[in-house]
C-alpha cells in the first residue's frame, strides 16, 4: 500500500492506508512529546522517518530494512515495532511501528494495540537509537559494516563482523551497565518462583535472559552473549524513564533497579534532562 507521508522537520512520518487516526496520533504525539522535553539536544533523531503501518507486508521496501520487515515481519506475531543500525541500512534512520495485535496462536484475531502501548513503543524505539547513537563505535570494524546490507541472506563472514560490531558499539555495552544489569540479572535468578513468571510470560520473557543460566550467577562470556538482552532492556527502561507505560512499568523497575539509575544517567548526561525531578520531562536541563 502507498503511504502518506508528513514532513515535521528533522522528522519524517509516513502513514500506510489502512491505520486509524488514533494510532497516527498516539505515535506522532509520542514523539512530537519526546522532542518538547528533550530540546535541541533531540538532534541525534534528525533525518529519521517513522512508519506506521497496520502489518509489516503493507510498508513500501525503500531500504533494506524495510525489505527484510516487509518479506519477514509479521512471522513475528508480537513484533510490534522495529529499528536496526543505519550503517547496515543505507544510512537510514528508521523505525517501523505496527498497530496490528495478533492473538496467538490465531493470526485472524486482531485487535487494535492499545494507546499505551503504541506509546511505550515508540519510545521503546527512540531508546535503540539513543544507545547506538550515544556509544562507542570501533572505527574499523563501523566502516567493514558500512560495506554490509542487513538481509536474511547474509554470508557467515558477514554475520560474523556485524555481530562483532554489535557487542562493543552501544550505551549498553558500557561496563557501567553491563556491572548493574548483571547485578540485576543474577537477583531476578535466584528469585525462583519470579523467574518462572518471567519465563512463561510472553512479555517479560523478552527481557528475560532464557538462553543463559542465570540461577548459578552471570559469567563475563554470558554477558556478551546477551548482547541483545541488554539492548532491549536499555530500550525498555528509556521508555518507562519518560513517563511511559505498556502495563509491564512497575515490575520491569522493581526487577531492574540498578540497570534503570545508570539509563536514567545517560539521559541526563546526554540529554539533559533529570527524570527524578517531579515534571522533570516537561523541560530540559543546559
Amino acid at each position: 500500500m502507498a503511504g502518506e507521508i508528513q514532513k515535521n522537520k528533522p522528522i519524517y512520518f509516513r502513514y500506510y492506508k489502512g491505520t486509524s487516526q488514533e494510532s497516527r496520533d498516539a505515535v506522532k504525539s509520542s514523539v512530537t512529546d519526546f522532542l518538547k522535553k528533550v530540546g535541541s539536544k533531540a538532534s541525534f533523531l534528525n533525518g529519521t522517518i517513522f512508519s506506521v503501518s497496520e502489518e509489516y507486508d503493507d510498508i513500501a521496501a525503500s531500504s533494506p530494512l524495510s525489505e527484510y520487515l516487509k518479506a519477514n515481519g509479521d512471522k513475528h506475531f508480537y513484533t510490534h515495532g522495529c529499528t536496526i543500525f543505519p550503517e547496515i541500512n543505507n544510512n537510514k534512520k528508521e523505525i517501523f511501528i505496527k498497530t496490528k495485535e495478533y492473538k496467538f496462536p490465531e493470526r485472524i484475531w486482531r485487535s487494535e494495540l492499545k494507546q499505551n502501548i503504541l506509546k511505550q513503543g515508540v519510545l521503546h524505539e527512540i531508546g535503540h537509537i539513543f544507545d547506538d547513537y550515544f556509544g562507542t563505535k570501533s572505527k574499523i570494524l563501523q566502516k567493514q559494516v558500512k560495506q554490509i546490507q542487513f538481509s536474511d541472506k547474509q554470508t557467515p563472514l558477514e554475520t560474523e563482523f556485524i555481530t562483532s560490531y554489535k557487542k562493543h558499539k552501544d550505551l549498553s555495552d558500557n561496563q557501567d551497565f553491563k556491572d548493574a544489569w548483571k547485578k540485576d540479572v543474577e537477583n531476578l535468578g535466584k528469585d525462583k518462583t519470579k523467574y518462572e513468571k518471567f519465563k512463561n510470560s510472553w512479555l517479560l520473557s523478552y527481557y528475560t535472559q532464557t538462553e543463559i543460566d542465570i540461577t548459578d550467577g552471570v559469567s563475563d562470556k554470558e554477558i556478551e552473549d546477551a548482547d541483545n538482552y541488554r539492548s532491549e532492556v536499555f530500550a525498555q527502561l528509556f521508555g518507562y524513564a519518560f513517563g511511559k507505560d505498556d502495563g509491564y512499568k512497575k515490575e520491569l523497575l522493581e526487577t531492574f533497579p540498578n540497570t534503570y539509575k545508570i539509563v536514567k544517567n545517560y539521559i541526563k548526561k546526554y540529554l539533559g534532562v533529570d527524570c527524578d525531578i517531579p515534571h522533570a520531562n516537561l523541560t530540559f536541563l543546559y
